[in-house]
This record gives structure tokens, C-alpha cells and sequence, in this order.
């Protein structure tokens, strides 16, 4: 692997891990807007940043992605989703509880 190769492999796993962890930000606090029985506009307006500027992010990782060769939306979106699941159970602290 090229000097090249692996800075663009460092960007592209930074991103795709702060893209991932917005996105779980998101997750966390949409799950929280209703449990109230009302709408919870905090929640709601810190949902709505957390999945904008995931999914922004995320756009910016699949230009890095197909740069690097990976050009299946599969692959692409396993590898986001990865990172948000393990997110939402890092962050959270109860899916092992």
C-alpha cells in the first residue's frame, strides 16, 4: 500500500467513524422524542443534527470509498452501519446491560 493509499484509507475510516457516530446521535435522540407521550422538540431538533450532518458526512466518505475501489452500495452501507450500530451501544451504555 502507497503512502497515497493509506492516507486516503485514514480519511476514509475517519470519516465514515464521525459520519457513523452522528448518525448514532440521531438514533439516540429520535428514540427519546415521544417518550414523553408529547413531542420533545430538544429531542427532535438534536435528531434532526445528528442525521444532517451524518448523512452529509456520509457523502462526503463515498467520494473517498469509490476512490479506494469500493463502489458497491452494499459495502458502503454495511460499513456506515456498522459504525452507527456500535455507536448507538457505545454511546448508550445499556444494549449489554
Amino acid at each position: 500500500m502507497s503512502a497515497e493509499q493509506l492516507k486516503l484509507l485514514i480519511l476514509l475510516v475517519g470519516i465514515t467513524l464521525v459520519s457513523g457516530i452522528a448518525d448514532a446521535q440521531g438514533f439516540i435522540h429520535a428514540a427519546k422524542i415521544w417518550q414523553t407521550g408529547r413531542l420533545a422538540w430538544d429531542e427532535l431538533g438534536k435528531s434532526a443534527a445528528g442525521f444532517s450532518v451524518g448523512i452529509l458526512l456520509y457523502w462526503f466518505a463515498l467520494k473517498y470509498m469509490n476512490m479506494f475501489g469500493i463502489v458497491t452500495p452494499e459495502i458502503q452501507t454495511v460499513s456506515w452501519f456498522t459504525v452507527t450500530l456500535v455507536g448507538v451501544a457505545r454511546i448508550t451504555g445499556t444494549f449489554f446491560r
